[in-house]
């Protein structure tokens, strides 16, 4: 197989070239998608019907591929890419997660995402973030729109100077 660019190799194309088998490897992926975090080789074993051996080349394939995109195999839960990761199986649902799965915020999320930040406040919980997820990708509210965050931050440190 002759790749031009590695990036734009498709991940059933790399993970078929790990397990040497295409069917093996869209399961596999289709498989890993719906996924939380990354299963243990157990667990792929009884989801795919494969031998231990070929499990462990599964999971080591999603834990390399976490740790080469994000640096890291464990990212606090404030990153966008985190939350974007760990509710990625929202993209396979049949019902578009935001209105005809653009990642423009709309009206609706910042009223959404404000009474949030009230209500966080009220219960002693820091609102850090509203995030879009879409078969497109994902959007985070606070890294286009970090004034809002701020003013919130603001404000708390007010209330608590004013309380």
């Amino acid at each position: 197989m002759q790749w031009k660019v590695v990036a734009e190799t498709k991940p059933v194309d790399l993970m078929a070239t790990i397990l040497g088998k295409r069917p093996l490897a869209e399961e596999a992926l289709k498989y890993l998608g719906i996924c939380r975090e990354i299963p243990d080789p157990e667990d792929v074993v009884i989801a795919l019907d494969v031998s231990l051996a070929v499990a462990k080349k599964i999971v080591a394939a999603a834990v390399l591929s976490t740790k080469f995109v994000f640096g890291t195999g464990r990212l606090p839960i404030s990153d966008p890419e985190r939350v974007a990761w760990l509710l990625s199986d929202l993209k396979a649902e049949p019902v578009e997660n935001h209105p005809g799965g653009h990642l423009r915020f709309t009206k609706d999320d910042f009223e959404f995402a404000k009474g949030l930040a009230v209500t966080g406040r009220l219960l002693n919980i820091r609102f850090l973030d509203s995030v879009l997820i879409t078969r497109r990708g994902f959007a985070s509210m606070r890294r286009k729109f970090p004034e809002i965050f701020d003013l919130a931050a603001k404000m708390d440190i007010m209330t608590k100077l004013a309380g």
